[in-house]
This record gives C-alpha cells, structure tokens and sequence, in this order.
C-alpha cells in the first residue's frame, strides 16, 4: 500500500469518526425537537422523549434530555416515570444554582408528594427553599404546627399570591374550624375559580358540615375542570 493510499484511508477514517460523533451529538436533540412538533399533545410527544434520554451518550444530553422529559411527565401524572428518571438525573450531580436543576427539582417534588415519598418531597423542597411545596406536606402528614409556621413564612414575604389560604384553609378543616375555612378558601376561589384543589378542599368542608349537596357540586366542578384540561393535554382514561 503505497503512501498516497494510507493517507486517504487516515482521511476517511477521520471523517467517519466525525460523522459518527456528530451523528451520536445531534440524535438526542433530534428526538427532542421532534417532540416540539406542531400540533403534537404531550402524549404524542412522549415517546420521542424517551428516545431522547435513551439516546444520550454525554452528561450535557442526558442533563438536557432529562430536563425535557420530567415536566411532561408530570403533566401526565405519570410520577414513578418521573422519580425513575430524576434518579438518573441526581446521579449526574446537577449544578445546584443553575434554573434548570432548581425548575426540575421544583416539578419533580410534587411527584414525590402524589406518591406520597414526604421524606424525599421536604428534602428536595428544602434544597430550592419552596415554601409552598413544604406547607403542602406538612399539611398532608398533618404536621400543623409546621404548617402554620410555614404559611406564616410564606406571608411575611408579602406575596400577592393567594394560594397559601388553600393551606390555611386546610389547616382549619383539621383543627376543626369550617367557618374559618369556607372564609379562606373564598379568597383563593374568588381571584382562581378553576383552582381544582381549591374546589376539592371547598368541598370537603360542606361534607365536615354535613352539606352532601354543595359537596357534591363542588366535587363534581373540580372533576369537569380536570377532565377538560386533561382532554387539551391528550390524555385519556
């Protein structure tokens, strides 16, 4: 084999390795834009997620893909998918500060909190300082006390936000007090009438009261809003 012909086959060698690293680089993003395709609901796009993490050679993919996937995920509900991919992603020990490891450690709480793993949920909700998350548990293991420290947390931040009178409303339906509720729940409802836990929590305080009726209405709203959102979002049952 003469010199001419060893540098050629040294040339395409190199080349080949280059399309190949380019090839294995893009797949995964590939995957990902074809997620974002128009028309495409969140279930359609799923299965070219999967691939994306599937596909992902390097830390940087994987990180990227596994921030792609997660949040779909957990509009669909489907938690366990969810902690089993944030496993991988712990792994690859994200940037704390970064907003994309702060957002995915933020979503992927409420799936820890659904399949009620509360020790994990406060840990991950400690870690990015979300005191809504944290008065969300407490009130769901029924640790008033923090709850009530926590919403008064939330409240000394002078947030516009109306969503901690769903926790105060909550914490007074325990300690039995569903005048107090309904008045709390209201101020939630009044600006957010779709807020489906809200609904649900003005509901179960008519059935504390014995009202099975306006129980029922409201339980029945709640259920109407989430069915509708979940028909826009492609799932079905």
């Amino acid at each position: 084999m003469n010199t001419d012909s060893k540098i050629a086959i040294g040339i395409s060698s190199i080349l080949i390795a280059i399309g190949v690293f380019l090839f294995v680089w893009i797949l995964p993003f590939l995957f990902i834009w074809l997620s974002f395709g128009v028309n495409l609901s969140n279930v359609e796009s799923l299965p070219y997620l999967r691939k994306a993490v599937k596909y992902s050679i390097f830390r940087t993919q994987k990180l990227y893909t596994l921030e792609s996937i997660i949040p779909t995920l957990l509009v669909l509900e489907k938690d366990k998918e969810a902690i089993s991919y944030y496993g991988i992603y712990e792994k690859l020990n994200p940037t704390d500060d970064d907003l994309d490891t702060k957002a995915t450690k933020t979503l992927v709480t409420y799936a820890y909190i659904r399949t009620k793993n509360y020790d994990k949920a406060l840990e991950i909700s400690k870690e990015t300082n979300n005191l809504y998350q944290q008065a969300k548990i407490y009130v769901e293991i029924n640790d008033l006390d923090k709850a009530k420290e926590t919403v008064e947390k939330i409240f000394s931040t002078k947030t516009q936000s109306k969503l901690p009178y769903l926790y105060v409303a909550q914490i007074q339906l325990k300690e039995g007090y569903p005048n107090s509720a309904h008045n709390s729940i209201d101020k939630l409802l009044k600006v957010n009438p779709t807020h489906v836990d809200a609904l649900k929590t003005k509901a179960k305080i008519f059935e504390a009261q014995g009202n099975k009726t306006q129980a029922e209405i409201y339980y029945l709203k709640a259920k109407q809003i989430k069915d509708e959102r979940n028909k826009k979002l492609g799932i079905e049952y």
